[in-house]
């Protein structure tokens, strides 16, 4: 039996633990992962939040901060995204 992987953009909305967790487990499954919150960084505070996105970042997974999801636009091609800026 022959198994064909493919490579698939997965966005998780949000950077709390969870959210790591589940890009790591995505990422494990083959999924290119990229991951937007709205803060400047991900979990708790920035000491710890520095560990975390680097661990992550070292596994491939690509932490966009300070952006907003405000929708999701879907066609023939897939699904996009729509997000703006945070403004604190």
């Amino acid at each position: 039996m022959t198994i064909i992987q493919k490579s698939f953009m997965v966005v998780i909305v949000g950077g709390g633990y969870i959210e790591l967790e589940l890009g790591a487990t995505m990422n494990i499954h083959n999924f290119d992962v990229g991951m937007v919150f709205p803060e400047p960084w991900c979990i708790f505070t920035s000491d710890i939040a520095t560990f975390y996105e680097d661990y992550y970042t070292n596994k491939v997974i690509k932490i966009i901060m300070e952006i907003i999801a405000i929708g999701f636009t879907a066609d023939s091609n897939g699904v996009e995204l729509n997000a703006r800026m945070t403004e604190f």
